[in-house]
């Protein structure tokens, strides 16, 4: 069943039971799928990434007239459109979480050997066609732009630097940088441990101070030509 054919018995639903942001929500969908059949002078189904597109297109719509509505102190008004982006995106995949987005792009620059934001697009097609569907693009575009400024700003650190002069290097840059989040975050524990032991004197407490071995280890390595590995 297409979804155009699932929209058409949802919207007789929506009648019958009277829900009327549910109601307009659909007509939106459908007018939408016509109106891309009829540009794109094809009287068959559309496929499944184009269905995706125009639900991404009316969702990111409705979410940027509630911001104007909302910015204008009119929260009626914000809601309403709200309700409806909602009502649209429940016909997507699901959606991934802003941490699991995040993976997926660091193993897609990893897999490109992206080091620099003149890299961004590459990295960009990559992505939009991995997480269509599954994330919308303002927020993919926000994670892939945000790897790679930092990564460009550590691989110019190392250029400039004098690490390679005395055998420190980029690894180990990275290797001390890591080393020093997990110091931060054993000390972090022992205090809540701390405070734990003095609310359950009798109780054995429930923080566990981070082993020291537990050290982060860098995901890139850079030798003369910087590339990730």
């Amino acid at each position: 069943m297409s979804l155009l054919e699932i929209i058409d018995n949802n919207i007789k639903s929506a009648m019958k039971s009277k829900d009327s942001v549910t109601l307009e929500s659909l007509r939106a969908v459908k007018s939408a799928i016509l109106l891309f059949k009829t540009q794109s002078g094809s009287s068959n189904d559309i496929s499944s990434e184009d269905e995706i597109n125009i639900l991404q297109k009316l969702v990111k719509q409705r979410k940027e007239s509630a911001d104007i509505y909302k910015n204008q102190n009119r929260p009626e008004l914000s809601e309403v459109e709200l309700n409806q982006a909602s009502v649209i995106e429940s016909y997507l995949p699901k959606q991934m979480s802003r941490d699991e987005v995040s993976e997926v792009i660091s193993q897609i620059i990893t897999k490109l050997g992206a080091t620099t934001m003149k890299e961004m697009g590459k990295v960009m097609g990559l992505a939009s066609k991995e997480l269509s569907g599954k994330s919308d693009g303002k927020t993919i575009s926000e994670i892939v732009r945000k790897k790679l400024s930092w990564i460009g700003q550590v691989v110019q650190l190392d250029r400039t630097s004098d690490f390679g002069s005395d055998g420190w290097g980029f690894e180990s840059f990275l290797g001390h940088y890591f080393s020093l989040i997990n110091w931060s975050l054993f000390i972090k524990n022992l205090k809540l441990k701390k405070n734990d032991d003095a609310v359950r004197p009798n109780k054995k407490p429930i923080h566990t101070p981070i082993a020291l071995s537990s050290v982060y280890r860098p995901k890139y390595t850079i030798t003369g030509n910087p590339k990730i590995m």
